[in-house]
């Protein structure tokens, strides 16, 4: 019975040492993950690795190996003496000088296991890459830009580089730390070559009047050239008109608007106005951002100026900052440009589409009510607000001038009229520069032949 015993302790110990410190039943469990860079990199390129285990993880090496030359180059290492790492996630620039060639960048992991007769197991995992440390040559084309404040303007530039472009957009600074992006298109429809980018963009309101203006090329290695465009800029004065809002006014439109988002309503009309306008309202503008995000890369517009809605007045203009008074004070200021133009003619009148393009938007958006947007190629929209009804579905090609909806006063309407609105990229900017055929002549259309003559000298040169 002792020996029996015995041998069953010898036996159990035996499959313990087994289980602990051999790899026959717990074999390597080391995940590694490159999930950047996919194929190029470069000195400025972000490395990103995961890497998971089920045992705590000891050491990871991550170095780049140049196939020319045979020599390592260590971009990172880190040791973990806490025992208490499972997973890892590492996001960072190697900043370290690399050669331009083909190379193979290699994630070496260790961890703390007894299985590997306590040694630990390890793991390499490795890609092959191409490293290019050389920035995309960027040229302006459109030349020096005039343009307002809340204004649109044209940028036009080339960019090639020895590794495919990855990302090309102008970027405006303004205000106090602030910057909007305008993703530049393929303007292949309209040079015929794959290497030119156009983009409308415009300078946001700001109170600090400090515009520039940067056009901006990225590679598949992360390389980046940017140059500055050039934009002699003035600024309207903007007129303050004050709102009348009455309990009347709140309890038809603003509570409407807020059983619609389902909000619950505050403790006196006063507290649901001002959060329809602090909450609703800006969350209404993120909307539209992001429904003009993305844009055709072809001009679907006439070479017309685009149109104001038929036999309209004008009630409300682009630069006004308006003052909202309850109860005999100024409770609420707009803190930017009113979006666009309100436009009344008679009730549920007919609306015509400002310019050619195509629907992409039809649906209830807060204080806008019901609203209608058309893009008409390369970041450029038509936004439709407080209408009764839709005329044609979203994916409908429109003609200029063809009947689109009808006006209403859905919203924050205080009557029956259009809420018109031009955007770039989601950035509401001054429908008179579209309205103006002069102004479209001598600032997109002369632009583009002057920018095709411009790359054309570049060519030959």
């Amino acid at each position: 019975m002792k020996k029996l015993l015995f041998l069953i302790v010898i036996i159990a110990a035996a499959c313990y040492l087994i289980y602990e410190y051999t790899p026959i039943v717990n074999s390597n469990a080391i995940s590694i993950k490159i999930l950047k860079p996919k194929k190029y990199i470069s000195n400025n390129s972000t490395i990103d690795i995961y890497v998971k285990d089920r045992y705590p993880i000891k050491k990871v090496s991550i170095g780049i190996k140049m196939l020319n030359v045979g020599t390592n180059l260590s971009l990172m290492k880190k040791y973990f003496e806490n025992r208490d790492v499972y997973v890892l996630k590492l996001h960072f620039k190697p900043n370290k000088v690399i050669p331009n060639e083909k190379a193979i960048l290699y994630v070496r992991v260790a961890d703390y296991s007894h299985s590997n007769f306590m040694n630990g197991f390890t793991k390499t995992v490795s890609r092959v890459v191409v490293v290019s440390t050389s920035p995309p040559n960027v040229y302006l084309l459109s030349g020096v830009d005039y343009t307002t404040a809340g204004g649109s303007a044209l940028a036009i530039f080339y960019a090639k580089g020895k590794l495919p472009i990855k990302k090309t957009y102008v970027i405006v600074n303004y205000g106090k730390n602030k910057s909007a992006i305008f993703k530049a298109y393929d303007a292949y429809s309209i040079f015929h070559n794959k290497h030119i980018y156009m983009t409308f963009f415009t300078f946001p309101y700001s109170q600090i009047h400090n515009w520039n203006a940067y056009a901006v090329a990225i590679d598949e290695a992360g390389n980046e050239t940017t140059v500055r465009i050039p934009v002699y800029y003035t600024v309207y004065k903007s007129t303050h008109p004050k709102m009348n809002v009455s309990e009347k006014f709140i309890k038809t439109k603003v509570i409407t608007i807020l059983k619609r988002e389902r909000v619950k309503l505050k403790k006196n009309p006063l507290e649901d106005f001002l959060y329809t306008m602090t909450h609703i309202f800006p969350e209404n503008l993120k909307q539209i951002r992001k429904i003009c995000q993305n844009s055709i890369n072809k001009l679907l517009w006439e070479k017309y100026p685009f149109t104001q809605l038929f036999h309209s007045a004008v009630e409300s203009k682009f630069f006004v900052r308006r003052k909202w008074v309850y109860d005999g004070r100024v409770v609420f200021e707009t803190p930017f440009y009113h979006p666009g133009y309100d436009l009344a003619s008679v009730n549920h009148a007919m609306v015509n589409a400002s310019n050619s393009g195509r629907i992409v938007y039809e649906g209830y958006l807060g204080v806008f009510g019901k609203s209608l947007i058309i893009d008409h190629g390369f970041g450029l929209f038509t936004f439709y607000g407080h209408l009764s009804d839709y005329l044609l579905p979203v994916g409908s090609m429109v003609k200029r001038n063809q009947y689109v909806a009808i006006s209403g006063s859905t919203g924050l309407a205080f009557g029956d009229h259009v809420d018109f609105s031009t955007l770039i990229d989601g950035y509401f900017v001054n429908p008179l520069d579209w309205w103006s055929k002069e102004w479209i002549k001598y600032n997109v259309f002369n632009k583009i032949r002057k920018a095709k003559l411009r790359f054309t000298l570049y060519s030959m040169g």
